[in-house]
């Protein structure tokens, strides 16, 4: 049975399409404030991607304290080739320019809770029991979360490599019990506000109800009517026309999967 698992394991990997390789936009932050425009004009007159045979697909600003520069190459040579021809241009006392690291892929599965095992024996569980993961693949688990109906969920990452065994497999063997294994796409949502990517803590939107954008708790919502406020803010703030007639936790949210391809964007699939 194992050795026709691991054959279905392999055949599986031969014939799933094969998925364009994430790769990190070069960010290039200015030491001082200026302006953007600032930024690419100079950019612009000592870099000339033709004569490096880089392709650049975007190249946009981003404002947090300081505007950023991303630029988005198709491929990780030219970014680090873009890279150093930027830093051989005498710019390092002006510019901080780098390549940022992609995340590890997330999994969660799904158990049986027991109190005999904590993370350690789960993970040594899961690397002898599945034949599959080899002993050095990257493989770490992060924290349990109970769950009704007696079960937990077992959060972790792993290597791009091996989370391409793991989702094949769809199930891993663990002590007596054979568990699913899903994806983790979790972005980070406030709990007042339900933007995303901050805390409740560090909040300064309004109070705001997930099912119709009124500002009261989603518990004490009447349920007269959907409006998505995630949506309803984008299209007051970029002059959009989504469709906000349905609940911020909505899985056909077009905020919510703009966001969930930012995040997979961010995700080296493809590490060893």
């Amino acid at each position: 049975m194992q050795l026709l698992h691991l054959f279905l394991l392999r055949l599986y990997k031969l014939l799933r399409p094969q998925t364009p390789k994430n790769i990190p936009p070069v960010i290039i932050k200015p030491k001082q404030k200026q302006d953007a425009e600032v930024t690419k004009t100079e950019l612009k007159s000592k870099i000339n991607p033709s004569q490096l045979n880089v392709s650049i697909n975007s190249m946009k600003t981003a404002k947090n304290e300081v505007v950023v520069i991303i630029i988005s190459c198709n491929s990780e040579q030219k970014c680090q080739k873009l890279i150093r021809n930027i830093q051989e241009q005498d710019t390092e006392d002006k510019y901080t320019v780098q390549l940022p690291q992609m995340k590890k892929p997330r999994f969660k599965l799904v158990m049986p809770t027991t109190n005999d095992m904590n993370m350690e024996d789960i993970t040594n569980c899961i690397k002898q029991q599945n034949q599959y993961i080899q002993d050095d693949d990257y493989l770490q688990l992060t924290y349990i979360k109970q769950i009704q109906n007696n079960k937990s969920i077992v959060f972790g990452e792993c290597s791009g490599d091996l989370f391409g065994r793991l989702m094949a497999s769809k199930k891993v063997f663990i002590s007596w019990e054979r568990c699913p294994i899903y994806e983790d796409t979790r972005i980070p949502r406030c709990k007042k506000c339900f933007g995303y990517n901050h805390k409740e803590s560090d909040c300064r939107n309004r109070l705001t109800c997930a099912i119709c954008s009124l500002e009261h708790r989603s518990e004490n919502c009447p349920k007269s009517f959907k409006k998505c406020c995630n949506c309803s803010r984008a299209n007051e703030k970029f002059n959009l026309n989504q469709n906000a007639e349905h609940e911020a936790f909505s899985l056909d949210c077009p905020t919510y999967k703009y966001f969930l391809q930012r995040h997979k964007a961010s995700i080296d699939y493809y590490s060893k």
